[in-house]
């Protein structure tokens, strides 16, 4: 992963050195920068968890009482950092790696969503932004080394998805989104003590660590908190707090609110695709349509001529029928005609990017998807709690079969 230049130095003199030398002797080089934790073959260093606490500290400088007190803090992130170095090791050797342009997309969005500037960012912080871009990077070779490990081995069979449809969340999915409050600590009293003071009135959003994760339907909250009738509490309410890996984690209803019915609107197309090649020239394409055209105009059928010429091997079976379709999926030319057409009008030749076709808009509808959406949100809520259950897991068992020492 990149990092600063003086850090990378230390890095690879520290760890060089420490092939050569006992423990003992690293003691020596801590002048010039301490090791806050060793974890396999690498470390961690003091400046780099300063840079992180100090980042920390800058984001809650308007708030500095919401924070825990130094030492806590250094704790919490040390663990952090060392829970990220083992799995960006494992990323490093399945060769995963991220583009600048992919940072730098990540890094415009980060900055989008402060109501930053980019490029002004860049030139008043440039140290400050070549932080933030290491630990995009750093988090985007997480999440791409998780879902790489984990996605292939979760599955989802439908019925499953007809089981989780038959509970009160499934039930209840199909219309109604809370907004949930989050926090998490490793401190079981800490966290009664906050799960006290938000039954008393204070809003859990008052609290260091807590995070919105917005409105989501009941199938969507972590899995943790499924199956605890949320969905049925009045706003303000809050679960005493649940144990999980070693983590005391809460969770506070901020809103509610209803979602109507999905109806989208959709065509029934048919067409005729003719491609050019090395016999057919792009003008004979063309004028083999306008010939086909016209005699579907003088009465003859489309089904018939499309089965006979169209070069779409799917619909060409179909009579050049594509099925019922939103008309967003076409490529904007096709699209952009469809729009255009009235039922039963057949269209001019167009061109997209797999050649030339004739095209006739057989009918539109209104169709209502929310049965299809929700069983696609009910496979999604059943991927992600497996998928959530299995990454702790995951993480909990790479981090067991790592060497791991802290030195501070």
């Amino acid at each position: 992963m990149p990092m600063p230049n003086v850090s990378r130095f230390l890095t690879i003199v520290l760890v060089f050195i420490s092939s050569l030398t006992s423990t003992s002797s690293l003691a020596a080089l801590k002048l010039v920068d301490e090791i806050a934790a060793v974890v396999n073959d690498n470390v961690i260093l003091v400046s780099e968890l300063d840079k992180r606490v100090e980042d920390i500290k800058m984001r809650y400088s308007s708030n500095p009482n919401l924070l825990p007190s130094d030492k806590e803090l250094k704790d919490q992130i040390l663990d952090v950092m060392i829970t990220e170095e083992v799995q960006l090791q494992m990323a490093d050797k399945r060769g995963i790696y991220i583009s600048d342009d992919a940072i730098n997309q990540a890094f415009n969005r980060f900055a989008q969503g402060n109501k930053l500037d980019p490029e002004e960012f860049k030139q008043r912080y440039p140290g400050q932004y070549q932080f933030i871009r290491e630990q995009i990077e750093r988090q985007i070779k997480i999440s791409q080394l998780q879902q790489r490990l984990l996605r292939s081995v979760i599955k989802v069979n439908q019925q499953e998805v007809d089981s989780y449809l038959n509970t009160e969340a499934g039930r209840e999915a199909q219309g109604k989104e809370i907004k949930l409050i989050f926090l998490s600590t490793d401190d079981a009293d800490q966290a009664k003590q906050i799960y006290q003071q938000v039954q008393a009135g204070k809003p859990l959003t008052d609290f260091d660590g807590s995070k919105d994760l917005g409105f989501r339907a009941l199938d969507k909250i972590p899995s943790l908190f499924q199956n605890r009738d949320l969905g049925n509490k009045a706003n303000g309410f809050i679960l005493p707090p649940i144990e999980a890996n070693n983590r005391y984690n809460l969770v506070q209803v901020a809103d509610q609110r209803t979602t109507n019915t999905h109806k989208v609107e959709q065509v029934l197309v048919r067409h005729i695709l003719i491609k050019p090649n090395l016999v057919l020239t792009d003008d004979q394409a063309v004028s083999l349509l306008k010939n086909l055209r016209q005699r579907i105009l003088n009465g003859e059928s489309f089904a018939k001529l499309a089965s006979q010429y169209s070069e779409d091997l799917y619909s060409k079976e179909l009579g050049g029928e594509l099925g019922w379709t939103e008309p967003q999926v076409f490529q904007p030319e096709f699209a952009d005609t469809v729009k255009k057409l009235k039922n039963g009008q057949l269209s001019d030749v167009i061109k997209t990017d797999y050649g030339y076709h004739i095209l006739e808009v057989v009918d539109r509808r209104t169709q209502d998807v929310s049965d299809q959406e929700l069983r696609n949100n009910a496979s999604q809520a059943i991927f992600n709690a497996k998928y959530e259950e299995e990454l702790q897991r995951w993480i909990a068992e790479t981090r067991s079969g790592a060497f791991i020492e802290k030195r501070i």
